[in-house]
């Protein structure tokens, strides 16, 4: 995957998807995160202080393999 920042940011807004190449967020921005594969999650860990919108499988798979905070992992179904 492109770690170039503007691959990964919704034209003329800011969100963010599978941009997790620094420790932490960069405050209002939006992430979503679209699947549970190293390429995507990036260096995503406990640190992580933003919330991230994602499906309930890779919710789980967030926090419990990486460390993210459950309250900042916004499921939904797909």
């Amino acid at each position: 995957m492109n770690k170039d920042l503007e691959t990964h940011q919704l034209p003329g807004t800011n969100i963010f998807i599978d941009n997790f190449y620094k420790p932490v967020s960069d405050k209002g921005h939006s992430y979503v995160l679209s699947h549970f594969h190293g390429d995507h999650y990036g260096r995503l860990s406990e640190r992580w202080d933003a919330v991230i919108h994602c499906s309930h499988l890779t919710a789980r798979l967030a926090s419990t393999s990486l460390g993210v905070s459950p309250s900042l992992l916004v499921p939904h179904g797909l």
